[in-house]
């Protein structure tokens, strides 16, 4: 939810170390408010990591809702990014199937 870029290097720092400890581990970012910007192309700071991440099956969603208000088309994403309808519902929907959330950045 953090634009700060600062916040958003954390995010992947903690990727990094949770697929470091578990290799296997399936992982979603979901991006939403001020975090997508994370995952636009004129604003991230972090798209190698992005890009890194995501040919290593790292899930990168934006939330439909933000991108609704913000007036940004899935073109805007980098190309890692998958477009969800809410990122509330989806985080429900991964919690209901046994996923644990976890809130990253600082």
């Amino acid at each position: 939810t953090d634009s700060d870029s600062l916040s958003q290097t954390i995010v992947l720092g903690q990727v990094k170390n949770i697929r470091t400890a578990w290799p296997n581990a399936e992982v979603e970012v979901v991006c939403h408010g001020g975090g997508l910007e994370l995952l636009q192309k004129t604003k991230s700071k972090v798209t190698d990591q992005v890009a890194e991440w995501g040919s290593k099956g790292v899930i990168f969603s934006a939330c439909n809702n933000t991108m609704k208000r913000r007036n940004i088309k899935k073109e805007d994403l980098l190309s890692a990014a998958q477009v969800v309808p809410s990122a509330m519902i989806e985080l429900t929907l991964k919690q209901e199937k046994g996923w644990a959330y976890v809130k990253g950045g600082h």
